[in-house]
């Protein structure tokens, strides 16, 4: 659930439900820091609209499960992931300290009071940061790391070249979301100069909302991401599947 929204009554792109989901990985127990993108559409213009939930997961003997888990999201016009994590990273864990709303509203008027600055840092809480806001070109996502993709996949990578090149449908599965999600923004490079894929790119899919994946037919294209090896199952969803547990890429013979 959202229990803090700022500013106060801002439109959301996705249902609550659907964006609590996109926030909170599966998996995300297993890990003390996670974070998840998203690629979705300004509600009110349907201007693209960036997403990135930093994901926190504090052991705490005395809560329910023995841990508490926060997720803090940011929405941007422009995908400065790469940027925004470090001050999500501060921003929550000084909020998990001390729960104030004042921490949410002094980031998101930091970070819209950077279009009329021409620093080069800004400092949160004592900390200073550097400011990294370069050009955004089609399909290209400051951050993301496409040698990451190659060592996971070696020479399967080829196969997600090809996969890429006849536009067909691309899973990545496996865990951490992170690295899903790095794998899947920086898929494009593979073939750049070709563009065209942001549209269909989906850096984290959950189980509970698939239907970027399981809606789709033989003949349409999309990379997603997902963290929930149930979708590996789904073979008729996918095309071409790039799994983490193996290393590998299989893609379904024509």
């Amino acid at each position: 659930q959202v229990s803090v929204l700022e500013p106060e009554g801002a439109s959301l792109p996705v249902g609550v439900d659907e964006l609590s989901a996109l926030s909170i990985p599966e998996g995300g127990h297993l890990f003390e820091e996670d974070w998840t993108y998203m690629l979705l559409q300004d509600p009110g213009s349907a201007e693209p609209l960036y997403g990135l939930s930093y994901f926190l997961n504090k052991k705490d003997a005395s809560a329910k499960r023995g841990a508490v888990m926060r997720a803090l999201l940011l929405l941007s016009r422009r995908p400065y992931f790469h940027f925004f994590l470090p001050l999500q990273r501060e921003t929550l864990k000084r909020y998990m300290e001390s729960p104030k709303a004042e921490l949410l509203k002094t980031l998101v008027s930091t970070l819209n009071g950077l279009a009329k600055s021409k620093a080069l840092t800004l400092t949160l809480w004592g900390t200073a940061f550097e400011i990294s806001t370069p050009p955004i070109h089609t399909d290209r996502f400051p951050g993301a790391a496409l040698l990451e993709l190659i060592q996971r996949f070696g020479e399967d990578t080829m196969l997600l070249w090809w996969s890429l090149l006849l536009q067909l449908r691309v899973l990545f599965s496996g865990q951490p979301a992170s690295a899903v999600g790095n794998c899947v923004l920086s898929a494009p490079l593979l073939v750049s100069p070709m563009v065209g894929f942001s549209s269909t790119m989906r850096p984290y899919v959950p189980l509970s909302h698939p239907a970027a994946i399981e809606q789709s037919a033989s003949g349409d294209a999309y990379i997603c991401g997902v963290t929930n090896s149930i979708f590996e199952m789904k073979a008729s969803s996918y095309d071409s599947i790039a799994s983490f547990a193996s290393g590998s890429v299989h893609t379904r013979p024509e």
